[in-house]
C-alpha cells in the first residue's frame, strides 16, 4: 500500500535529499582535488613546501 505524505512534509523530505546530494557532490570534488594534489611529485624543496601548505589548506577547507 502506498501512502502519500502531506505536502509540507514531502517538501521537507525533498529538501533534505537535495542537501545531502549537494554535500556528497562537494565532498567528491574536494576529494578529487586532494588526491590530485597528493599525486604531484615536487621537483624541489620550494615545491615540496608549497604542496604541503596547499594540502593543509585543503584539509582545513574540507566540507
Amino acid at each position: 500500500m502506498y501512502v502519500t505524505l502531506p505536502a509540507q512534509r514531502q517538501a521537507e523530505c525533498y529538501q533534505r535529499q537535495i542537501a545531502a546530494a549537494q554535500r556528497r557532490r562537494r565532498l567528491a570534488i574536494w576529494q578529487e582535488h586532494y588526491d590530485r594534489l597528493q599525486r604531484i611529485t615536487p621537483r624541489n624543496d620550494e615545491e615540496r613546501i608549497a604542496q604541503a601548505e596547499a594540502l593543509e589548506l585543503l584539509r582545513q577547507a574540507r566540507p
